[in-house]
């Protein structure tokens, strides 16, 4: 019951925060619009005004790689360069907003506006940066232990069936795991949220405690939207990659649909960030 009400709480408050959602969607879609600009003007800038472009859209990709006067390494420096700063600079930017919107998630009874938005996403910044390097590096520490020196062992063991079961038995365990190491941070975020004191080593470790405070209720709440997550961005990737867009209004639609997905993304992150809140509000 409690687990069913957190989530709810956690649901409520996302949706109160509408705008803000589509205030972080803007920002990131304006972010990828920044950096995918000049990487069309640069894919357009070498392959020219020849033919090549007739032929890629007609399914000739092969004959245009083979032709010389198609410069493929030019091509993908400019592609990786640009996802490249795409993916560092958008991973900053959702670092940002995460103390806005773990800021206006507090229920107080006081409306809070773009000041408490952006004055949490300032003041949080650099504490927040902290927890998500050092959770990061706890979960990259834990698949190194539980699948990368399991894994070495078995390929030295000369049987593909050993090693399949080992990164099997592997996955599941890191996807146990990983849930821990979601919940503690978001827990270390909601007490600095609420902290004076911008401590992130000190706020990581108070958000483990928070989670074995409450371990069944928070971890089972937490895993359930990272489940509800995961299956979301599987069926979209697979949605967009079966969508064949012709035609102007066809591509359109498209990229509406792109940017629901996006939407809809951002909302179930400021729905875990609700919840977290809710259970930590709640041992106050």
């Amino acid at each position: 019951m409690k687990i069913l009400l957190n989530l709810l709480s956690g649901l409520m408050r996302s949706v109160r925060i509408w705008k803000w959602i589509l205030a972080v969607w803007l920002a990131t879609l304006l972010l990828v619009t920044l950096f995918t600009f000049p990487l069309k003007t640069g894919i357009n800038a070498t392959l020219g005004s020849s033919m090549i472009t007739e032929k890629i859209a007609a399914g000739h990709f092969f004959d245009v790689i083979v032709n010389d006067g198609f410069n493929l390494q030019t091509v993908l420096a400019i592609f990786f360069s640009g996802l490249f700063l795409v993916v560092f600079a958008g991973s900053i930017l959702n670092i940002f907003f995460a103390g806005g919107l773990f800021n206006v998630l507090k229920e107080d009874g006081r409306r809070r506006g773009a000041t408490d938005f952006f004055g949490g996403a300032g003041s949080n910044f650099w504490s927040f940066l902290v927890i998500s390097i050092i959770s990061f590096s706890v979960i990259f520490l834990l698949a190194l232990i539980v699948a990368g020196i399991p894994a070495i062992i078995a390929v030295s063991s000369d049987s593909d069936l050993i090693l399949s079961k080992t990164m099997k038995i592997a996955s599941v365990i890191l996807m146990i795991l990983i849930p821990a190491v979601v919940i503690a941070a978001d827990y270390a975020r909601a007490w600095q949220v609420t902290s004076n004191e911008k401590n992130a080593f000190r706020a990581f470790g108070k958000g483990i405690k928070l989670m074995f405070r409450s371990f069944f209720v928070s971890y089972i709440s937490v895993a359930l939207i990272l489940v509800i997550n995961f299956l979301f961005s599987f069926f979209a990737v697979k949605g967009l990659l079966y969508a064949k867009a012709s035609g102007g209004g066809a591509i359109f639609l498209l990229f509406l649909y792109g940017q629901t997905l996006a939407i809809i993304k951002i909302f179930i992150r400021s729905w875990r960030y609700g919840v977290v809140t809710s259970l930590y509000e709640s041992f106050h």
